[in-house]
């Protein structure tokens, strides 16, 4: 008896849990999906600014000499690094997200684009401090 009444306990319980069930995995759907879209559009930002940093970088350790032109070069190495693993999450989430390699591939150029922009209508010391806030601003890349 006691095993036929838990039974008709959990039958209660359970009827009609099927109905907010689906409503909570089309919320949490919906929240993958914006999770992924912020995810995608952060990381196609940050490789771009990561790497006009990066190529700042090499410029200066170009025209640097000694310990200073080897730690500008490291510098330049590791934003460069970041810009690809950016580039690399934003394939892998895009991917993800149903975008073809070509429409990764065009945000990447729009962001790099972008950027650009910036440099041309910027002064230079303007440009570099606002490109590297810009790169401050991002989370470590991690996939």
């Amino acid at each position: 008896m006691k095993a036929g009444m838990m039974i008709a306990l959990l039958a209660l319980g359970t009827a009609g849990c099927s109905e907010p069930a689906a409503e909570k995995v089309g919320e949490a759907e919906a929240a993958s999906a914006e999770i992924d879209t912020a995810g995608y559009d952060i990381a196609v930002r940050c490789q771009a600014s990561f790497d006009a940093v990066a190529r700042l970088y090499k410029i200066l350790s170009e025209q640097a000499t000694g310990a200073e032109r080897e730690e500008m070069a490291a510098t330049a190495t590791q934003r460069s690094a970041a810009a690809e693993a950016y580039r690399g999450i934003a394939r892998s989430v895009g991917t993800k997200m149903g975008r073809s390699g070509a429409d990764v591939d065009a945000a990447i150029k729009a962001a790099a684009g972008t950027v650009d922009a910036e440099f041309e209508k910027r002064p230079f010391e303007d440009f570099a401090s606002w490109v590297a806030q810009e790169a401050d601003r991002c989370p470590p890349p991690s996939t």
